[in-house]
């Protein structure tokens, strides 16, 4: 029964009565040091598997930004150059405005600027956002600092729309430098704005 088992590497010691004091305590030893091996390997290969997953993640990442500052870029040059066109658009419909008043249509061009800002600072937004994933794929993370007032008035910007049919926002509190990237405290920013919204009942 012994022979079989060993040999079908159930058992890798075995003692026969009556067993020796000294035998027993070298074999409880040796299990002891296998056991910690053992351990010790499969932490290693865990911390392999993990180094693996983070360098696919890497490239994954970088691709990902390098897509994503082309078309940034084409917005923002586009941004630049309605700006300018809408400077010669807005100075005819006025002109058109003081012979055949339209106070909606002077509204929205009162508004368009803003919304063109809005576009603007979204634009920047991904751009470092992109820059952000990028510098972490390449392992050159670096501490930063923004003023928190400004983060708060853009991350309530882009929540407006999810939370404009629950809640109203009010923003309050004077202009404070913290230490910490922009694009990612106004991540963190949103997610929680976006979350509360989602979790408001009617």
């Amino acid at each position: 029964a012994v022979v079989a088992s060993v040999n079908r590497g159930q058992v890798s010691r075995y003692f026969v009565k009556p067993w020796i004091r000294e035998e027993l305590s070298a074999s409880l030893e040796d299990a002891l040091k296998i056991f910690e091996l053992q351990t010790k390997v499969r932490e290693v290969q865990m911390r392999m598997l993990s180094s693996e997953r983070l360098a696919a993640i890497g490239q994954v990442s970088a691709g990902i930004a390098h897509e994503l500052m082309n078309p940034v870029s084409y917005l923002t040059q586009n941004v630049h150059t309605l700006r300018g066109e809408l400077k010669g658009v807005e100075q005819y419909v006025r002109g058109q405005l003081g012979s055949a008043p339209n106070p909606k249509l002077a509204a929205t061009l009162d508004e368009l600027p803003g919304i063109l800002n809005d576009i603007e600072q979204g634009a920047q937004h991904v751009r470092q956002l992109a820059l952000g994933i990028r510098t972490q794929a390449r392992g050159e993370d670096k501490e930063d600092s923004c003023d928190l007032a400004e983060v708060v008035q853009f991350a309530t910007r882009m929540a407006k729309a999810e939370v404009r049919s629950r809640a109203e926002m009010v923003i309050s509190g004077p202009p404070v430098r913290v230490r910490g990237g922009q694009v990612r405290l106004t991540q963190v920013l949103l997610n929680l704005i976006v979350n509360a919204a989602q979790a408001m009942d009617g």
